[in-house]
């Protein structure tokens, strides 16, 4: 027996266990959050077969230092015996893992390098406070229209050991309240959707009364970790409980003498047509923008 090949089994079932082979890593175990300890089959996760596979089986897994397969593992966080390898997750985690699959003969071994996650002391940071969401501000809009604003990238996440977006967003709610006690539906206006894994706060400005200003909040979530962030919604309305009504000499008839055959004559300004009419939102967003005469 000179050599023992191990080779990765994809799709096997064990939930920790993804698919990775960037930088040369195996495959990849990645936990969501603290616990206690969690354990992974290894047995399920790859094969260890050696150039005479009818009489000469792997003899095990061990837990070592480096790849060169010289010196075992001296740390706490992992442990393996009869196969199972058993991870202390109540500590965060980032890095590599080396396990190596042993024979009869010392001298014959294979050395495969897994990455290891765990999640949970990462910090959620918005980087990009200015972003328009966060101060909508529009018209109101008679017919049923929703209008996306793209969530992605606002918010990264890490720690002192875990990096940037490894334990990334997985989870956006918008709310009525500072506790996100009440997470508004599509009903209300607003929704959060999300397109292969890209996040986006839709807003229906027919549905929504924001005149005056409403406060609303984000929830943004990485598995056990939350923040909830604030964001204004202004939609000018200038049509409910609008009224236009009459003003100065249109209160009585309003009567004008013109010249027989004197060409084009103009029979009010401007400044009188404007004069006749009184909006009751005087703000100028709201002002009367155009006249039709019958």
């Amino acid at each position: 027996m000179t050599t023992i090949t191990t080779t990765y089994t994809s799709g096997n079932g064990v939930s920790l266990v993804l698919d990775y082979t960037d930088d040369g890593y195996f495959y990849k175990i990645f936990i969501e959050e603290f616990g206690t300890t969690s354990t992974v089959d290894l047995s399920a996760v790859a094969t260890y077969v050696t150039d005479r596979p009818d009489d000469c089986l792997s003899t095990g897994i061990d837990v070592v230092s480096d790849d060169t397969g010289t010196a075992p593992y001296a740390g706490a966080v992992f442990s393996e015996v009869d196969l199972t390898l058993t991870i202390d997750t109540s500590a965060a985690f980032y890095g590599p893992l080396y396990l190596k699959a042993l024979t009869y003969v010392d001298e014959v071994f294979q050395v495969d390098k897994v990455l290891v996650t765990i999640c949970g002391d990462q910090t959620i940071t918005n980087a990009d406070p200015d972003n328009a969401v966060f101060a909508i501000d529009a018209v109101r809009t008679s017919s049923p229209e929703w209008t996306s604003f793209s969530l992605d990238g606002i918010w990264t996440t890490s720690s002192g050991i875990l990096p940037e977006n490894e334990c990334p967003v997985t989870d956006i709610q918008v709310c009525e309240d500072d506790a996100c006690a009440t997470v508004l539906t599509e009903a209300s206006g607003l929704r959060i959707t999300n397109t292969d894994g890209v996040f986006a706060l839709e807003v229906d400005k027919s549905v929504i009364d924001a005149d005056p200003e409403l406060t609303r909040y984000i929830k943004v979530v990485s598995y056990s970790v939350e923040i909830i962030e604030d964001f204004t919604i202004f939609l000018l309305d200038c049509v409910t409980d609008q009224a236009i009504t009459l003003a100065g000499d249109a209160l009585a008839p309003i009567t004008r003498e013109l010249a027989k055959n004197n060409g084009l004559q103009s029979l009010f300004s401007v400044e009188d047509t404007a004069a006749f009419f009184t909006v009751s939102d005087a703000r100028a967003e709201c002002a009367i923008t155009s006249y039709t005469l019958y």
